[in-house]
């Protein structure tokens, strides 16, 4: 946390009243967002993640799931503590809160090959950092739209909430969102980034 603050130039001592401080700490807001993106998320995973899904049976959905570290990454590991089973083409990137993730990132992940991205939080009232959840909300529904109106599929695009407690939920989810892109095929409106 005090890495990215300092990243933003924002000393680790600034009191929470002031506006950009409250910013901060709470979404995790900053005006250079590929140093945060460096700091919080590794790009090789990402690269990484772009080469995966190529089964001999055919094509495969790559999906990227942002995933809160605080309930909707708590549920995956409950999954796994259950010994719940999800597809195996969705790969998690733990953030801090889902405040944090930029549009920048999800294009980046598909641009680096994803057919879908998934952003996942806590329940509203229940965010860590107060609303970091809410101004997600608020920021992937505007992309969604823009998505949209550039001429890729809405359904590519999911942002859920889900609780720690809520690991049959968050199976349920991976799968639905798997199926659905899994009958719109591959991602084509987006020009890939070269290897």
């Amino acid at each position: 946390m005090r890495g990215i603050l300092r990243h933003c130039g924002v000393a680790a001592s600034t009191p929470r009243s002031s506006g950009f401080a409250r910013l901060a700490t709470g979404a995790f807001y900053c005006a250079v967002p590929k140093l945060v993106f460096y700091e919080i998320i590794d790009y090789n995973y990402l690269k990484y993640a772009g080469k995966m899904g190529k089964k001999s049976q055919g094509w495969e959905p790559k999906i990227i799931a942002f995933l809160c570290n605080w309930c909707s990454y708590a549920a995956a590991d409950l999954a796994g503590v259950k010994r719940l089973k999800y597809p195996q083409n969705v790969r998690i990137v733990r953030v801090p809160c889902t405040g944090s993730v930029s549009p920048y990132f999800i294009l980046f992940a598909l641009r680096q090959g994803a057919d879908a991205v998934i952003v996942s939080g806590c329940a509203p009232g229940d965010c860590h950092y107060r609303s970091g959840n809410l101004y997600a909300r608020r920021r992937f529904q505007l992309f969604k739209n823009m998505v949209n109106f550039m001429g890729m599929e809405k359904d590519r695009l999911h942002f859920a909430w889900i609780s720690a407690s809520e690991a049959e939920l968050f199976v349920k989810t991976m799968q639905e969102v798997t199926d659905r892109v899994r009958t719109l095929g591959p991602l084509k409106h987006i020009k890939k980034s070269r290897p």
